[in-house]
């Protein structure tokens, strides 16, 4: 599965992806005000599979469940795993939980 149109991942052996494929991004790279911020859009946009990884909130998890919850309403198909013994640097504090969660996650795609 591929995340992009027309990507050489996702095209038939052989066949070439059309310079329409290679577009210009559709916002810019700049970081929008909490005004301008909306991510409902920006969870509608995404067209790849999403896995969420949550970290406890109580050790500074930064996504707390309203939002995992928010995230679940607009697409429903989304992969959420909770780490109740992790906070925000996660992968730093113990990687060994997290790799084979997102090792399966990865190998769901295939």
């Amino acid at each position: 599965m591929s995340c992009f149109p027309e990507s050489p991942h996702s095209l038939p052996r052989g066949q070439k992806a059309s310079p329409n494929s290679i577009r210009e991004p559709s916002r810019s790279f700049t970081t929008p005000t909490p005004e301008e911020f909306d991510g409902d859009t920006l969870v509608r946009e995404i067209r790849c599979p999403i896995l969420l990884l949550q970290a406890s909130p109580a050790l500074g998890g930064i996504l707390p469940d309203r939002d995992v919850e928010r995230v679940l309403s607009i697409r429903p198909q989304c992969v959420v795993h909770r780490f109740a013994d992790l906070g925000h640097m996660m992968h730093l504090e113990n990687p060994e939980p997290i790799v084979p969660v997102v090792q399966a996650f990865l190998d769901s795609l295939t």
